[in-house]
């Protein structure tokens, strides 16, 4: 232990006992700190010649403002700390949160790593933010409720995040730009939650910064964002403000314009990892709802007009496959006919995967002869299916 003239500073057991003896006789506060929680102090102790004293848990502690000053009662009688304290002075408030944003991670050599890690468990994350955002501006006195309360399993066990697209009615293609929308659906009192996403440079381009989505938008004190972008990745953090309010049901998590550099949507774009923060302080690992390759996929089978019409020497024929059981590919033709009915030539026999889809006609029979002028028809059979559009050649 430390002493100075009118202090001793004990450490605990890990139970959190301590004994002191010799004391001399005369009036004594006991104050107990833990790391990254704020603390709590005894009323004044008298202590006589030969008396023994004997401090319980049951006994409690009460908070105290910046003069010494009784304060509000700490939670459950005083035998629990608030947390939320990174950066040791004795107050939870904004500098706590950016401590803890800048020790974000699991490098332990960074300032205020250990006071950041709150929960330790060798990583500055959403979890310790959380803390520090739901105790936040406590300023009027020091030490209140638990850092951690016991968990309650199941409370956000059925909640995941999908991914949509819901102002882009494009077809996927190469150059477009698109603006995702992550939406957590099923929330349960969320206070705080984390996700990260990776994808391959060369299957999209970030148009504009990501932005947070609202799913604390509704809560008076507001919440605390946290958002990184670095080449194939994206990383987004948030935690609301104070313990009152919490979020229930959908709420957006994160926003993002892309510039597709391929047909489809993109396969890379991968969720890494992402946790879930409860009003309880449960964590849940963040799970990813349906398949976000099917935002690229058409809800059903058509065929549209071919373009340039008229046209020469060639033309395009567009038509949409929509995702079948499972999401297995489908047999799938392209025919041209001539104004007699007789076929002219077989573009596609193959199977094709669900999506939007190009075929090129230029002119030419099967024998590979340019055909006359005049009116031709295409074919498209997609599975059991089939559709039939009309076009015309002009020389």
């Amino acid at each position: 232990y430390a002493t100075t003239t009118d202090t001793v500073e004990v450490q605990t057991t890990s139970a959190g006992d301590l004994q002191l003896l010799d004391i001399p006789a005369g009036r004594y506060v006991l104050t107990v700190k833990d790391t990254s929680h704020l603390s709590g102090r005894s009323d004044t102790l008298t202590i006589r010649n030969g008396e023994v004293l004997t401090m319980t848990a049951n006994q409690g502690f009460f908070s105290s403002n910046v003069r010494g000053d009784k304060s509000f009662l700490l939670a459950q009688d005083g035998r629990l700390l608030k947390g939320g304290d990174a950066t040791g002075d004795n107050e939870v408030d904004e500098d706590d949160v950016n401590a803890i944003d800048a020790a974000w991670g699991s490098n332990s050599a960074v300032a205020n790593f250990k006071q950041a890690d709150m929960n330790n468990d060798g990583r500055v994350g959403v979890e310790d933010l959380s803390l520090a955002t739901s105790n936040i501006s406590n300023s009027t006195g020091f030490g209140a409720p638990p850092v951690f309360k016991r968990a309650r399993s199941g409370q956000l066990a059925d909640a995941g995040v999908e991914v949509l697209a819901p102002n882009y009615a494009g077809e996927w293609r190469f150059g477009d730009e698109v603006e995702l929308v992550f939406v957590a659906r099923g929330l349960v009192d969320l206070t705080a939650y984390e996700m990260e996403w990776s994808y391959e440079r060369g299957a999209l381009e970030i148009v504009s910064a990501p932005s947070a989505g609202d799913v604390f938008a509704a809560n008076p004190r507001g919440a605390f964002a946290r958002l990184s972008e670095d080449e194939g990745q994206i990383a987004v953090a948030q935690a609301r403000y104070g313990q009152r309010w919490a979020a229930s049901g959908d709420g957006e998590l994160l926003r993002v314009k892309v510039r597709l550099q391929e047909d489809g949507f993109p396969e890379s774009l991968r969720l890494r990892s992402g946790r879930l923060v409860g009003a309880h302080y449960e964590k849940v690992d963040l799970k990813l709802l349906g398949d976000p390759r099917l935002l690229a996929v058409p809800e059903e089978f058509a065929l549209k007009q071919n373009y340039p019409n008229p046209f020469n020497p060639s033309t395009t024929i567009p038509f949409a496959v929509p995702a079948f059981a499972n999401g297995r590919s489908v047999p799938t033709s392209v025919e041209i006919f001539n104004a007699l009915g007789q076929r002219v030539k077989l573009l596609v026999q193959e199977v094709v995967k669900p999506g939007y889809h190009r075929v090129v006609w230029d002119g030419r029979d099967a024998l590979g002869k340019e055909v006359g002028s005049g009116l031709y028809f295409y074919r498209v059979q997609v599975g059991q299916t089939a559709k039939v559009g009309k076009m015309t050649l002009v020389k």
